[in-house]
Formats: C-alpha cells, sequence, structure tokens
C-alpha cells in the first residue's frame, strides 16, 4: 500500500473492513496506522 503499485489500495480496504467487524487479527499499532491511512492515504 506504500511502495508504489505492488499493493493495490483495496487490499488495505478489505483489511480495515474485517477489524472493523467481526475480525481482530491485526495487533492494535498496526490497527491503528491503517485506520491512519484509511483516513489520510498516502504512498511512497
Amino acid at each position: 500500500m506504500l511502495k508504489g503499485k505492488f499493493v493495490p489500495s483495496q487490499c488495505g480496504v478489505a483489511v480495515y473492513k474485517d477489524i472493523s467487524g467481526d475480525y481482530s487479527y491485526l495487533p492494535e499499532r498496526d490497527a491503528a496506522i491503517l485506520k491512519d491511512w484509511i483516513n489520510t492515504p498516502y504512498s511512497v
């Protein structure tokens, strides 16, 4: 998600939807970074 087009941004959105619902498979710090990215997407 961060480095060009290697990972489509839809992957991040799908993971965010998962962890916002019934699933919780990311550590809290990673979930927080993903939530920040959803609010303000960026790439390098």
